[in-house]
């Protein structure tokens, strides 16, 4: 008897595995779900895969709670109901929104221009948001608890989105200079202060 050639066995049995791995089925691999953090502790322990504008305000929260343990600085920051966060070159605000307790929050003189991750604070009084990049409001239309808000040297054009906070007793839109219309939004209108 004689062997078949081996360039034959070789042929036969790549079809052989062919065959074989074409019958199953080839199913993607889910990716990775992203999960919106529920705690400060959540942006902190993910930020290695953090950007690095979110780095910067995870840092600043960690310096204020004065602890670098994410779970520690997160039972610090969850309690507080004033926050200052002056000067720090702040852009992006999302790892503030689970600090829902914020009755007080002054964030002047940063680089922030997002305002979306406040929609979840609906507990603030009062917001000071001077000196920033700030265009448009329309995230602050659900704070609806805010009796002071101030917003000078800023980009706002539109005051339409404060309509609805009927609360305020202080609002001051001083040096901003896309802003033409400058009727206020509220009433009494003479709460809104557009010169220093």
């Amino acid at each position: 008897m004689s062997q078949p050639a081996l360039p034959t066995i070789r042929l036969l049995s790549a079809l052989a595995l062919f065959l074989l791995v074409s019958c199953f089925p080839a199913t993607p691999v889910p990716q990775k779900e992203t999960i919106t953090p529920k705690t400060f502790a959540d942006w902190c322990l993910n930020k290695a895969n953090s950007s690095v504008e979110t780095l910067r305000t995870i840092d600043t929260l960690l310096k204020v709670a004065a602890t670098q343990d994410c779970n520690q600085a997160s039972k610090f920051l969850s309690t507080r109901t004033e926050l200052s966060l002056d000067r720090n070159q702040i852009t992006d605000l999302n790892p503030l929104s689970t600090l829902t307790n914020l009755t007080n929050l002054s964030l002047n003189n940063n680089q922030i221009a997002n305002l979306e991750p406040f929609s979840s604070l609906s507990n603030l009084t009062y917001l000071s948001l001077g000196n920033n990049q700030i265009a448009d409001l329309n995230p602050l239309s659900t704070l609806i608890k805010l009796t002071g808000l101030s917003l000078g040297n800023n980009q706002i054009a539109d005051l339409k989105p404060l309509s609805t906070l009927t609360n305020l007793i202080e609002l001051y839109l001083y040096n901003n200079p896309s802003l033409t219309d400058k009727t206020c939004p509220v009433k009494p209108t003479s709460i809104c202060r557009f010169v220093p």
